[in-house]
């Protein structure tokens, strides 16, 4: 700026304007001077010449210096639910006592009392938030109703809402859909909300600032539940102290009251479950590894890497191999997205992968190659042999018990010249022999196909018998009224015991036993196509009453209340299209981000949060093979689903430009040798007439 042009911004404000700063700018920085810009948590030079362009600009002006400087503390307001959600319902334990609302069914405890300290505050904290969130949506959307643009990934995400409300409509148990099942707490309301904070962050967050205001609350939030894991891990659950146990209980319980039965040294965090610790482990860690990356300021660094060291740290210590799935899919991924920014910026790549494997191998060496194991264990897939008890069946005139392939009939008779008998009978209809043992009391079967005891006793005034099959008493009556066969569960009710419908019988084993549950449920999605079950209303789809399978697998007095898969989950709570239209979503999301980012080109803040985004919430995909969706931390997935699509509507036209710029500088130096060689041949033709 000349001499004279520093007079007339002394005198004349308005000569200053958005036009002049923009011809002062290069073409590939006009559109990033948005608040904040100056200054972002990766240390992005995006917008640098922007900042010293319109400081040149505005010198000897200090009114307008001041708006500027004013204009870059501005805080968005609304990001703030968006905060609560990502940064403090993580955070949320609180006691809750409730009713299960399962004593009607008879696979269901009569006492069906039960104590929450993760889930159900956490929901409704959720819900409050969503329903704030709706409401200033539907301003934005009423307000700028002609000018809404929305991206294609959006779509199928409207209709997995309207088909969660539907879906609750039909639902089997309208109660459980609209607040929650026990152990889950995951309502319709949490479903809409999911779906709710992705509009809102597309439509609310606009600039630099607020993006970084998001990851910073979530690094804070991280910061906190990795010191809370890491004295879990050591031994030291802050849960367990008597601060801890009356700040969580209201001064109900002190220390030694409450036990939470995780194991020594397991990690759980805040989140209920040390599997889903993995499942947030593996989604954040590698957002913070990516933005470490990119940082050049020295306190985001220190800032990530802490974070980073205490998410591994509480990853050994949950125990979860679907986290280590999670996070070695996220590293892949890096390295294919990032590579050229990782050779040209080797010497921070390399130490920092150089410490995350050197951390990897002392925490497996301090946990006896616990992990090692776990992973070698996983890729050990055999078939295994049926088990010895592999059927019974109450049925209307017998009980048909099958063991070792050998099937055996069972019926107890009740009359007036015999009294008291059994009648046993083999698969072929053979009868089969047995002896009262006076020493033991009980009837021995002679066949030795069949080495069980049994004898008759009175169960709840019922007349009944029980059969000993390798130490366990299954009892059985047909006094009930009907005059057929009831099995006396383990919560103390008569009930009838089934055999569902399952496959890849053999590998129930698998997975940690999560085997036997998906093979129960895959058949149940035949006839929950459209609506599925009900929003939170698994645990009513799942055959309960498969008391066999679920005591083989070791399932004994428990109720199953989620099918350890994300993908699962949703197909039999919401349906199948609910499924396809939830993948879609993400399809659509993540090929984008892959087209937009696999070019390699980061120069933007957006472009740096936009990537780690991408590859954490794949990581997060990834988990969801073996883990549910859980309001402990499917809000942050959400809410970084949304950030990420807002980052790559703000990237895109970014990396266009400079993909633009590149172009024209490559044809620019072809135009400049093409012009050296003509200059060397006339060189050369000047010289030959000389």
């Amino acid at each position: 700026m000349s001499g004279k042009d520093k007079n007339n911004s002394r005198t004349d404000k308005s000569s200053i304007n958005k036009s002049s700063i923009n011809k002062r700018m290069p073409n590939n920085k006009r559109t990033s001077g948005k608040k904040g810009s100056n200054s972002n948590i990766t240390g992005s030079n995006t917008n640098t010449a922007t900042g010293k362009n319109i400081k040149n600009s505005m010198k000897g002006n200090p009114i307008n210096n001041k708006k500027q400087v004013l204009h870059k503390k501005e805080f968005n307001r609304n990001t703030i639910p968006l905060l609560f959600c990502i940064a403090v319902i993580p955070l949320i334990v609180k006691m809750y006592n409730y009713s299960a609302k399962t004593s009607k069914y008879l696979w269901g405890d009569i006492n069906d009392t039960r104590i929450d300290f993760f889930l159900y505050y956490k929901q409704w904290a959720f819900v409050a938030a969503a329903v704030i969130m709706a409401v200033m949506l539907s301003y934005k959307v009423y307000k700028d109703r002609y000018k809404i643009k929305l991206v294609p990934a959006l779509y199928p995400l409207a209709l997995y809402a309207l088909l969660a409300i539907l879906s609750t409509i039909f639902s089997s148990n309208i109660r459980f859909s609209l607040g929650g099942s026990m152990d889950q707490f995951e309502s319709v309301f949490v479903l809409l909300g999911y779906c709710i904070i992705v509009f809102y962050t597309f439509f609310y967050i606009q600039s630099e600032n607020d993006m970084e205001i998001i990851i910073r609350g979530l690094l804070i939030c991280t910061l906190v539940m990795s010191a809370l894991g890491i004295s879990q891990y050591l031994g030291e659950d802050f849960f367990a102290t008597d601060k801890g146990t009356r700040l969580i209980t209201g001064g109900v319980y002190g220390k030694g009251d409450l036990n939470f039965v995780m194991g020594e040294g397991r990690v759980y965090m805040t989140l209920f479950n040390p599997n889903y610790v993995g499942v947030y482990v593996s989604m954040v860690l590698p957002i913070f590894l990516v933005l470490l990356l990119y940082s050049k300021k020295l306190l985001n660094s220190l800032l990530f890497l802490a974070a980073s060291a205490g998410l591994l740290v509480c990853l050994f210590g949950s125990q979860s191999l679907a986290g280590f799935a999670g996070l070695a899919a996220a590293v892949f991924g890096i390295v294919v997205v990032m590579w050229r920014y990782l050779l040209k910026r080797f010497y921070i790549a390399v130490p920092v992968f150089l410490v995350l494997l050197a951390a990897l191998f002392i925490l497996n060496r301090q946990t006896n190659n616990f992990m090692l194991n776990r992973v070698m264990q996983a890729f050990d897939i055999k078939k295994a042999e049926e088990p010895a008890l592999s059927q019974i069946i109450t049925g209307d005139d017998m009980v048909s018990i099958t063991y070792k392939k050998s099937k055996m009939n069972m019926s107890l008779k009740i009359n007036d010249s015999e009294g008291l008998y059994y009648v046993l009978t083999d698969g072929d209809g053979n009868e089969i022999l047995y002896d009262f043992d006076a020493a033991s009391g009980e009837y021995i079967i002679r066949d030795e196909r069949y080495p069980f005891r049994f004898m008759h006793f009175a169960q709840d005034n019922y007349i009944s018998f029980y059969v000993n099959i390798n130490g366990k008493r299954w009892v059985f009556s047909n006094q009930l009224g009907d005059g057929t066969y009831y099995y006396y569960n383990d919560v103390h009710r008569w009930d009838k015991i089934i055999v569902p419908p399952a496959v890849f019988t053999g590998y129930e084993s698998f997975a940690s036993n999560r085997g036997y549950i998906w093979s129960r449920t895959l058949p149940l999605i035949n006839k929950r196509i459209l609506l599925g079950e009900g929003p939170d209303t698994f645990l009513l789809a799942f055959p309960q009453q498969d008391y066999v399978g679920l005591y083989n697998h070791g399932y004994t007095n428990m109720i199953i209340t989620k099918p350890h898969s994300l993908y699962l989950q949703i197909a039999v709570n919401t349906g199948l299209i609910s499924l396809i239209a939830f993948l879609a979503f993400y399809a659509i999301y993540f090929f984008t981000s892959l087209r937009l980012y696999i070019r390699g080109r980061f120069n933007s803040f957006y472009a740096k949060v936009g990537v780690a985004i991408m590859i954490g919430t794949a990581a997060y995909m990834v988990t969801g093979l073996t883990n549910d969706s859980s309001i402990t931390t499917a809000p942050v997935f959400w809410c970084l689903m949304g950030l990420g699509i807002a980052a790559n509507t703000k990237a895109k036209p970014l990396i266009k430009e400079e993909i633009a710029a590149a172009k024209a500088k490559k044809q620019a130096k072809i135009q400049e040798k093409k012009q050296e060689k003509i200059q060397e041949k006339i060189q050369e033709k000047i010289q030959e007439k000389i």
